[in-house]
């Protein structure tokens, strides 16, 4: 009766190895849980940095004809949730061509796999806007955000460079 019972069971030896093979396991994936939440806490700290909004207002500065200031930001990567606070966009005169006190939006990350910036909500506080006309029909607001890099002779669009695109929920 005892030696069949026996016979069913692994060897000391086996279970021993395999509690410890476990055990290693467990350390492993711990260490690669750990690394990628300090990874995850180490971004987050950065994208919501003043100095993170300083290099990104200035890339978009040197792209627009106007000027957009931003006092401050939020960004909750594990949400998608972005709080932009005190944004001023001014025209190329330097006169306020929109204020907005604070934009709420949130993104669905995946979807920037796809090159698509998708808006599933959006909330705009205390927005101003001081549309000008000149005397040839440009619009204050548009002129500021044009872009300032001469036209580029079209080029059949690459692979690797999709066009983005932009999609804004209900």
């Amino acid at each position: 009766c005892c030696s069949k019972h026996f016979a069913l069971a692994a060897p000391m030896g086996h279970q021993r190895w395999f509690m410890a093979f476990l055990k290693k396991t467990a350390w492993v994936f711990g260490a690669f849980l750990a690394l990628a939440l300090l990874l995850l806490v180490a971004v987050s700290v950065y994208v919501n940095s003043a100095g993170f909004r300083g290099q990104l207002l200035d890339r978009i500065n040197r792209e627009i004809a106007g000027h957009l200031w931003v006092e401050d930001h939020a960004l909750w990567l594990p949400s998608g949730r972005l709080v932009l606070s005190g944004v001023r966009l001014t025209d190329i005169e330097g006169l306020p061509a929109a204020e907005i006190g604070r934009l709420q939006l949130k993104l669905f990350w995946p979807a920037l796999a796809r090159r698509t910036i998708d808006v599933s909500s959006l909330v705009i506080e205390q927005a101003h806007l001081n549309l000008i006309v000149d005397a040839q029909d440009r619009m204050n607001l548009s002129e500021a955000l044009a872009t300032t890099s001469p036209p580029v002779a079209k080029e059949p669009p690459k692979k690797e460079s999709a066009p983005w695109n932009v999609k804004a929920g209900d």
